[in-house]
């Protein structure tokens, strides 16, 4: 119960940082399911909530009743967000011998002078 309380305030829209605070909630959500105790941690759900202000609109857009959700329809709210938003790569791709670019570029050409 502790751990639910305790996760961090993510400020904006950080993609890696609600994914780990959407981890460390699903840990925690399926280990008091588990033990048969979430039930009573559902009146921390809409404090929960406002640890994401960056995202709380997307989350609850279009919920008239957000603020009797449980802690699994939060799960499933912020699973469907990092659904719709994906995790984008930062690493650079090594470059591509000549020769195959020579062809890749040379494929999109002809691609390019069939349309």
């Amino acid at each position: 119960m502790k751990d639910i309380l305790e996760l961090p305030k993510v400020s904006g829209n950080q993609r890696q940082k609600i994914d780990q605070f959407y981890e460390r909630l699903l840990y925690n959500v399926q280990s008091l399911e588990t033990l048969g105790i979430l039930n009573k941690m559902n009146g921390n759900v809409a404090l929960t909530i406002y640890k994401l202000p960056g995202i709380r609109g997307d989350l609850v857009r279009n919920v008239e009743d957000w603020q009797s959700w449980d802690f699994l329809q939060l799960w499933a709210a912020l699973k469907s967000w990092t659904r719709r938003n994906p995790v984008e790569s930062n690493s650079v791709e090594p470059p591509l011998p000549s020769g195959i670019q020579h062809a890749i570029t040379r494929s999109q050409a002809l691609c390019l002078r069939v349309l």
